[in-house]
């Protein structure tokens, strides 16, 4: 699949004795320097949406991910930071500002200016529900990190430091990056992560995913796509799976059988390694079933069970003659329903179909035998539900009517492949494969939790991955000489340095970038002794627009508020953001060369003037 791309990511969950400490060698998020290896982890630490200015662009991808120093707090009359700090008052060190009177963003930005390396706020209400600090708008960003921390660690922290002690903090911003379209002979891979556990009891690990801090008012996780012909290997080219109840010898109505499986599939991220396959048309992975959540409920609803795979999920029954059964093949489970009735008309025709679950947590479902009436299939639902019970994936308005056959496929955007085990013995280590679908959101996060055997759960640690996609584009140096802004006189040359890039960082031939895109200059001819590139008014390039989400090449990307106005309401020298840049959609298409050598062009001296060139 052409969409997909591997990502190996290694885990590492590391336990001490009774109290289990989950490490990861890419995290974002600080924490105190003690003696032992680990620092003392800050939890929660929310991280900042300005965070990705610090590594995902050009300019920024090859620069430090990470700062060891002194903490320091701001002057007693500005201990929320919300006015200037004397001169280099955070010189070389991390801040340590309270909450409140001003946006995140500009009490970096003050702190930033009296040289802070890194910026700890701490948080003046209980609990702390903030989980990403938000940029306030296209307005000047922080160009460093940032984290929020729990009122009463930042209160601990700043008394600690009132009383004259030092405090050695570590903060990190290192992403796991994922490339796609990356050239062979590209200089960049795809990061790995590592875990371990080094305790002397089994921890279980769970993963969850939360893109771009959204509040999930539709499914975020996976994409539905209905098929109208399918090329699917034989069910009955299998193995047997170990399934008896329902042989067709008597009438089953919500009846339901464990069944075991031979792999540990991800649903939504959890992890499961049986599931109740209902005689109502579904695949049911909530642990406890009773009379209530036997009976099929409405997707979303909350009612009824949770973790459900509704293949064709409604009141069904399972008469005399009807059968369902199990097999597997490598990495996939096959499980049939044959001859199923609904409840409210069991003179309608049959339903037959397939579920086939596949161990990176894809899922296709082979629908062949069912009325091809609309009306009649009414209350039958397709499609999934996480363990939360919200956030379910209804697969609405199929095209029944057509007829069978019919399939539906589900893809997680975050799939794991050869997940053998989620429980990591001592000492021992699990490398989990990884594959990414292409996202128009660039980054997201990655949430780890670590459980101990006995069941309490251990704070999590934030894991930010971010999606760069390759492109070639030409780098243009200034036009040499003072000859910069035209001359007087006829016959002199210009000239300037050519270079085709990737977004790797890598110089490639001159082939490869022609065709490419090329942002607009701000102004033209003015560019000695160095060219001028587009920036807004507060100093955001073309890839700062992108990577904070605020445009995409088909217009406004997620993260724009409309209160912010228009893209024409920011223009530098006639030009905003979807007319300068490539990758908002503007920038121009080089079909050729760019020139390298030309003549300067002609500018005509103003009345009693000496000299070859304007600015003389």
């Amino acid at each position: 699949m052409p969409w997909l791309h591997w990502l190996h990511l290694q885990l590492l969950l590391v336990a001490v004795l009774a109290d289990p400490e989950l490490l990861t060698d890419k995290w974002s998020g600080c924490g105190e320097v003690t003696s032992d290896d680990a620092p003392l982890f800050f939890s929660p630490c929310a991280t900042s949406e300005w965070e990705v200015l610090l590594t995902d662009t050009m300019a920024t991808q090859k620069k430090q991910r990470n700062t060891t120093a002194l903490l320091r707090l701001p002057q007693s009359d500005n201990l929320q930071g919300c006015s200037p700090h004397p001169s280099s008052h955070f010189e070389n060190r991390i801040a340590l500002i309270e909450r409140g009177s001003c946006y995140f963003s500009w009490k970096v930005v003050l702190a930033e200016e009296a040289g802070a390396l890194a910026v700890i706020i701490f948080d003046t209400v209980d609990p702390q529900s903030t989980a990403v600090l938000a940029i306030a708008g296209p307005f000047q960003n922080p160009r460093i990190a940032a984290y929020l921390i729990s009122k009463a660690k930042g209160q601990d922290l700043a008394a600690r430091l009132e009383l004259g002690g030092d405090i050695e903090v570590v903060c990190s911003w290192n992403p796991v990056e994922v490339w796609y379209g990356l050239p062979n002979t590209s200089s960049e891979f795809n990061d790995t992560l590592t875990l371990e556990n080094y305790g002397d009891e089994d921890m279980r690990w769970v993963l969850d995913v939360i893109d771009h801090n959204r509040t999930f008012e539709r499914d975020p996780f996976y994409t539905a796509q209905v098929l109208s012909a399918f090329d699917a290997e034989s069910f009955y080219s299998f193995e047997v799976l170990d399934l008896t109840s329902f042989n067709g010898s008597v009438q089953l109505d919500d009846d339901a059988e464990l069944l075991r499986l031979p792999f540990v599939f991800p649903h939504y991220l959890h992890f499961y390694e049986e599931s109740y396959v209902s005689c109502n048309g579904a695949l049911i992975f909530d642990p406890v079933l009773d009379e209530f959540t036997r009976q099929a409920a409405v997707l979303g609803s909350g009612k009824g069970p949770h973790a459900v795979l509704a293949a064709m999920w409604g009141d069904l029954l399972c008469p005399v003659g009807s059968k369902i059964s199990a097999r597997k093949a490598e990495d996939v489970i096959a499980v049939r329903f044959e001859g199923l009735r609904q409840k409210s008309d069991v003179n309608l025709a049959n339903l037959t179909f397939e579920v086939r679950l596949h161990s990176d947590g894809r899922v296709l479902l082979l629908l062949e035998d069912f009325p091809a009436n609309a009306s009649a299939l009414s209350q039958i639902q397709v499609g999934l539900q996480p363990a939360t019970g919200a956030r379910a994936l209804s697969v609405d308005n199929l095209p029944w009517s057509t007829g069978p056959p019919l399939a539906v496929s589900f893809t997680p955007w975050l799939m794991l492949e050869n997940l053998t085990k989620y429980s990591v013995p001592p000492n021992e280590s699990v490398t989990l494969g990884l594959v990414f679908e292409r996202q128009d959101d660039l980054y997201g996060w990655l949430f780890f939790y670590a459980e101990r055997s006995i069941g309490s759960w251990h704070p999590r640690r934030s894991v930010r991955f971010t999606q760069r996609v390759f492109r070639y584009f030409w780098i243009l140096g200034a036009w040499d000489g003072g000859m910069h802004s035209g001359v007087c006189k006829t016959g002199f040359v210009r000239r300037r340095n050519r270079t085709c890039a990737g977004s790797d960082g890598d110089v490639y031939d001159d082939s490869f970038c022609i065709g490419s895109c090329m942002d607009q200059d701000p102004v033209v001819y003015w560019d000695y002794p160095e060219r001028r590139v587009w920036k807004d008014g507060y100093n955001n390039e073309c890839e700062d627009y992108r990577v904070l989400d605020l445009c995409r090449e088909d217009g406004y990307g997620s993260k724009w508020q409309s209160w912010w106005g228009t893209f024409s309401d920011w223009v530098t020298a006639g030009l905003d953001a979807s007319a300068a840049c490539c990758l908002c959609g503007g920038g121009t298409t080089t079909p050729a060369l760019p020139q390298v050598e030309e003549n300067c062009p002609s500018v005509t001296c103003p009345a009693n003037s000496d000299g070859f060139n304007v600015l003389e």
